[in-house]
């Protein structure tokens, strides 16, 4: 399912992307797991932040 969610490959390699409510929850797939990268609250800019 993790892989359902879009690439953003423009912010950092591997990163992919999940929005609940008013947050991004950025992650990277690794073998048999997910790794959370950070938690962003929405209204932020994401080329302000550094994941």
């Amino acid at each position: 399912m993790p892989t359902a969610f879009p690439s953003r490959e423009d912010l950092a390699p591997g990163l992919h992307m999940a929005v609940h409510g008013n947050y991004f929850i950025f992650f990277r797939l690794q073998e048999h797991s997910v790794r959370i990268e950070g938690i962003v609250q929405g209204a932020r800019r994401l080329s302000d932040v550094d994941i």
